[in-house]
């Protein structure tokens, strides 16, 4: 009964009337696209590119600079090859170029946010209210394909806020997962402990989906098999955050007795791809987001190679991310999937797997503790995690400012010894080495327990 007065009735009054948004239509909009032909999907998304590139011309100083640099033609018939004359950005180029890269139109409101800095490099970023309506869209419909949409009781598995929450801001929380059927449960403290706390709630709550950070998912899965515990079985799971392993796929689902559909996202863009009940690629949110893989002299790899997952956000005008090297690898799916979505798919998503943490009380973190909690500290350039073994733990950081290096730690140990109570050691270095494939591994452990 519940389900049906908050998807019919609550939801639309929230999103539509009391908060003005339009993610509830787009979403309906979403739904329907999904199954335009390939054709139709492309010319969408030229529609929109050169929309973009106009608005980019008229109001965004980097961007109009840019395209007189590499004579790009916006009323060229072809908008995609004028895409292609550009090149790739990256965070680098957002720092760089940050204040010529927001837009001089008055008439769009501005939001800001920072990413948590996966790459260990936190970034800050802008937005416009109407492009989150439709990141928030294309989540909803993604996470539908789980029956992890609006309606459902959904038990996430999930990191909390870190840092210091006002009242106002805690009950308003509060009032949103109550009012929309969601249980948050916080894994940034991960013991056997709480695990055990965990299946007791699961079972309590009997949700209709579990959405979780993946090897936080994974590490409860391998508790639970390990113990032979009885666990709810929910309708579908989902997994967030990191890459979902097929070995991991399988004690998940062995353990739940329930499928486990994989997503991939970023703080930059929200829901990029999710897998659909195929479980045989992740559908791309190609209404929102163009995707392209390309090879390291910037040309698109064939498909099914690999190579780097470059994105257009198609609407978000405040901050233009156009050709953005999101610093992770990727393939492009060639055969269309069996569900009858024309979405183009993702074959595979690589580096993105965080580490879990595990200290010698038996408390376990999930990696994806660290960039959220360190993306917060400005002076952070860089950062990366290091377990080389039990009990030896050593963040080393590369800070903007070396002379102020010092006090940053002694900031960071304050704070940090709040959330975890455990001896970390630092480091204050002046760069951190890439790994074999040229990625920056943000947390890494060779401590692997029994």
């Amino acid at each position: 009964m519940y389900k049906s007065i908050l998807s019919s009735i609550i939801y639309p009054l929230h999103d539509s009337l009391i908060k003005g948004r339009k993610t509830l239509q787009k979403t309906q909009d979403l739904n329907k696209s999904q199954y335009y032909s390939k054709e139709q999907l492309k010319t969408l998304q030229s529609e929109e590119l050169r929309k973009l590139f106009h608005q980019c011309a008229k109001h965004n100083p980097f961007w109009k600079s840019t395209f007189s640099k590499y004579n790009v033609d916006l009323n060229a018939l072809d908008i995609h090859a004028e895409l292609a004359k550009l090149p790739p950005i990256d965070k680098s180029s957002i720092r760089t170029n940050f204040e010529s890269m927001l837009s001089t139109d008055k008439s769009i409101e501005q939001w800001f946010k920072t990413t948590g800095g996966s790459t260990g490099t936190p970034l800050k970023l802008a937005y416009t209210p109407e492009s989150f309506d439709w990141r928030s869209a294309c989540t909803e419909r993604g996470y539908g394909w789980s029956n992890a949409d609006v309606g459902n009781k959904l038990l996430y598995i999930w990191g909390v806020q870190l840092g210091h929450q006002s009242r106002l801001n805690r009950f308003k929380e509060w009032l949103h997962q109550t009012l929309y059927n969601k249980v948050y449960f916080n894994c940034f403290d991960f013991s056997d402990e709480r695990k055990k706390q965990l299946i007791k709630l699961i079972n309590k709550q009997k949700p209709d989906a579990i959405v979780g950070y993946t090897n936080a998912v994974y590490e409860l899965a391998l508790y639970i098999l390990k113990n032979n515990l009885d666990v709810h079985s929910p309708k579908a799971m989902l997994s967030a955050a990191e890459t979902l392993h097929e070995y991991q796929r399988e004690k998940i689902e062995l353990a739940f007795n329930s499928k486990i559909q994989n997503t991939y996202g970023s703080r930059e863009f929200m829901l990029i791809g999710a897998e659909c009940e195929q479980q045989s690629g992740l559908h791309i949110s190609v209404e929102n987001l163009l995707v392209e893989i390309l090879d390291d002299d910037g040309n698109p790899c064939k498909q099914g190679d690999l190579g780097q997952i470059v994105i257009t956000d198609l609407h978000n005008y405040a901050m233009p991310f156009i050709r953005y090297k999101i610093g992770d690898l990727g393939s492009l799916k060639e055969e269309n999937c069996s569900c009858g979505r024309n979405l183009m798919q993702f074959k595979s998503v690589e580096g993105r797997t965080l580490d879990v943490i595990t200290f010698p009380s038996g408390k376990q973190l999930p990696g994806e503790f660290f960039p959220h909690f360190l993306k917060d500290f400005e002076n952070i350039k860089k950062f990366q995690v290091n377990q080389d073994s039990l009990g030896k733990l050593t963040i080393s950081i590369v800070p903007y400012e070396l002379s102020k290096g010092h006090a940053l730690i002694e900031q960071i140990q304050n704070d940090l010894s709040k959330h975890i109570g455990e001896d970390i050691s630092f480091a204050l270095v002046e760069e951190i080495a890439l790994s074999k494939t040229g990625k920056h591994m943000v947390v890494k452990s060779e401590y692997k327990p029994n």
